[in-house]
């Protein structure tokens, strides 16, 4: 019983956190929509990637890339309003015409049925044009081992950018995860969301604790919050994905469901035991490692704790089943006396008790009946019977 009350409260800290990241990371989805982080951080990666400001500038310029984002590159990059995301073909496709053609995409020369035709020869005999040695190697590399094949050529320059936006990812996780936290403590510290106090709470509330548990089951049967986590853990700095700068309607929309969830559990949240501005400090001193904790976990992400949620309802089922078991044993009747004699008119009988034995798949399969009656030599109805012939301890039985 102790050890499904515990699980039950775990399960009931597991919803909070949940509930709580959903709505930090709403919170976090407005702040990178303000301040565009996603379209820095890609931009930041392809600077780096390419380590030339003007070659950066014309691949940007180019119309395989610009059609990402409105307005001129200059005045997109001064507002912060380049794209947060570039497909990889896109990228290998601009950075091989710039090779074959010229950087400037511009040139009229270079957009008639005279220019180079995009071949690896053309690339390799032009390849200079993008004035960028190492940019350069790299590309004569990727057509050296695509063995004379463009598609495999692009193919080698596509992994080569995917590779480094694996890169500008972590950069971005780890930048989220710190934000993540900071928002989470600051919803923390709003709501109120001491883990210690609801731990406690729920520990001593049992019908606050099975509401909990209802409403995480619910939660956990949520396809619909299933695709939008699982679309957000996909999410990165150079990905395309259902998440852009501005904050998705669904985000929302799984925001304030979140927080209405909250609100119906009935916990101590929203500063409920703060009567009074003279009880504020002590409030504050007395809830500080409560709130830590809460920050911490949020900063984990909704991904986590939703699947965190699933798995410690499924021990949760399983320690419910173990504990049932043996009442449900003691309320079934016996099956024998419990000596193992059955008394049938003036003799007494002895019963056999069964035995089992294991067969090769598995199943039990018994040795001696439970009906089967041994009786004793000086019983009339006795008759000896011996062993098959051949048996190596023949006797009489």
């Amino acid at each position: 019983m102790f050890g499904s009350v515990v699980i039950d409260v775990v399960i009931g800290l597991t919803l909070i956190y949940l509930l709580l990241s959903l709505v930090s990371s709403a919170i976090r989805e407005g702040l990178a929509s303000i301040f565009k982080s996603r379209a820095r951080f890609l931009h930041r990666g392809v600077s780096e990637l390419l380590g030339d400001p003007t070659l950066v500038a014309d691949l940007y310029k180019h119309p395989l890339v610009s059609a990402l984002y409105r307005g001129p590159y200059d005045e997109a990059r001064q507002k912060h309003d380049l794209p947060s995301y570039i497909p990889s073909r896109n990228f290998a496709l601009a950075l091989l015409d710039m090779a074959a053609r010229g950087r400037d995409a511009r040139n009229p020369l270079t957009a008639t049925a005279e220019a180079s035709r995009l071949s690896l020869d053309a690339v390799r005999r032009q390849v200079w044009l993008l004035r960028n040695e190492p940019v350069q190697r790299v590309i004569l590399s990727a057509i050296d081992t695509a063995s004379d094949d463009l598609t495999t050529a692009l193919e080698n320059v596509q992994d080569w950018f995917d590779a480094s936006m694996e890169r500008v990812s972590g950069w971005y996780k780890r930048r989220t995860q710190l934000v993540l936290f900071i928002v989470g403590l600051a919803t923390t510290i709003a709501c109120d969301a001491d883990t210690v106090r609801i731990a406690n709470q729920l520990y001593r509330d049992p019908a606050r604790r099975d509401a909990a548990v209802a409403m995480a089951a619910a939660v956990g049967r949520d396809t619909a919050l299933a695709r939008t986590l699982g679309a957000g853990t996909a999410q990165g700095a150079a990905r395309p994905s259902t998440a852009s700068d501005s904050v998705p309607s669904r985000t929302a929309d799984v925001a304030r469901g979140a927080v209405a969830r909250l609100d119906s559990l009935g916990l101590p949240l929203a500063w409920a035991d703060v009567h009074a501005a003279r009880d504020i400090p002590g409030h504050i001193a007395a809830a500080v490692l409560g709130w830590l904790l809460t920050a911490f976990a949020i900063s984990l992400g909704a991904p986590f704790w939703f699947e965190m949620l699933n798995r410690v309802m499924a021990i949760r089922s399983t320690v419910k089943a173990r504990e049932s078991a043996p009442q449900d044993e003691r309320q079934r009747p016996a099956a024998r006396a419990t000596d193992g004699r059955v008394p049938v008119g003036g003799t007494t009988v002895v019963v056999a008790t069964p035995q089992t034995v294991r067969d090769r798949a598995g199943a039990a399969r018994p040795i001696i009946p439970a009906e089967v009656a041994i009786l004793p030599p000086s019983d009339p109805s006795f008759k000896p019977q011996e062993w098959e012939s051949g048996h190596p301890e023949g006797g009489v039985l």
